[in-house]
């Protein structure tokens, strides 16, 4: 700790270097001869290795910063708060990259933060997990937060599926993005789900594949992405709905007289698999579930960039950003343990 770590893409072999990973954009684009691996799964970190990886390339390659003597505000991914995970990240980044400080933010305060509020439910739909959270005065009541192990991957593999029945064929990593990239601009959610629904509601439309091929899409459209609603469709029995996660979230809140469940009652809602159509679908299904209380549901306009906007936002304060510092100094004397009383969540 202190010192500069020497790193390298490239690794020696014999007389000659060879390149020893990719990241980012370009590992997508050399998909077709590299093993691609995700160190994040189910929004939890599982493989430290690529992570320091992945933190190079973010500081050298992409941000072109030096972390040396520097402070890193990070905003884990939802799932990533174990002490497990926590103190590993203090220990690559004090141990690897020598920063001089380290603020760890939870993602749902960020995004709540990046609209202007400081109380309030955040419901996330991730790639694999669904999340629902009450925040109060930028403190996460954790005994509220309910999740579902399902989000825009499945979205995907379902579209996939629903699409090979009617011949098309998927199997190379390259036909997985841009079938990821089709479900972004073609799949919707109805705003009243009826099996009996007539043919002529159907909105046909086209997606041009890269080899020129024509993908014609109907119902696929959105009977994929019903199975936030019906969980089953995929196989998860034992799995809650998107409604019923959220439902469950803020009635927490209903019977507590510390709070004003007022301030609970307007959900945003963010993440990739927020898809057309999922926040009035979703507001309609929780007040059906509510049935007193009037629920809204806001979509949130910065959700590719929240986290990166709150964080920005909260670090921007003097008085909390010399609180939650989690200096080298003190690292050096407690180790990563001392790190728990610095998260802001």
């Amino acid at each position: 700790m202190g010192e500069r770590t020497n790193f390298s893409y490239y690794r020696q072999y014999d007389s000659y270097y060879y390149r020893e990973y990719y990241v980012g954009d370009e590992a997508i684009q050399l998909r077709g001869v590299l093993k691609l691996t995700f160190p994040i799964d189910f929004e939890v970190i599982e493989d430290f290795n690529a992570l320091e990886r992945v933190l190079f390339y973010l500081f050298y390659s992409s941000l072109r910063v030096d972390p040396f003597e520097s402070v890193v505000v990070f905003c884990l991914p939802y799932d990533s708060f174990s002490r497990r995970i926590l103190e590993k990240i203090c220990e690559i980044l004090f141990e690897t990259f020598s920063i001089k400080g380290l603020i760890i933010i939870h993602p749902a305060i960020a995004t709540l933060v990046s609209t202007g509020k400081r109380t309030g439910t955040v419901v996330y739909l991730g790639s694999d997990l669904s999340y629902a959270s009450n925040i109060y005065e930028l403190s996460l009541l954790k005994d509220s937060v309910r999740k579902a192990r399902y989000g825009f991957r499945n979205l995907v593999d379902y579209t996939r599926r629903l699409l090979m029945q009617k011949g098309y064929s998927f199997t190379t990593s390259t036909e997985r993005i841009m079938l990821e990239d089709l479900c972004e601009k073609m799949s919707y959610i109805r705003t009243k789900f009826d099996d009996n629904m007539g043919e002529t509601e159907l909105k046909v439309q086209a997606y041009t594949m890269p080899d020129g091929e024509i993908i014609s899409l109907g119902e696929e459209r959105y009977l994929a992405s019903e199975l936030f609603f019906e969980p089953n469709l995929i196989g998860k029995l034992d799995e809650p709905s998107l409604p019923q996660i959220a439902q469950e979230c803020i009635s927490q809140i209903w019977g507590e007289k510390n709070y004003d469940p007022k301030q609970f009652n307007n959900i945003l809602l963010t993440g990739q698999a927020a898809i057309p159509g999922m926040k009035n679908r979703l507001e309609s299904e929780l007040n059906k579930l509510s049935k007193k209380r009037e629920i809204k549901v806001h979509l949130d306009p910065f959700r590719m960039h929240s986290n990166f906007i709150g964080s920005s936002i909260l670090t921007s304060s003097k008085y909390k950003l010399e609180r939650y510092l989690f200096s080298s100094d003190e690292y050096k004397v407690v180790g990563p343990s001392g790190i728990y009383k610095h998260i802001f969540m």
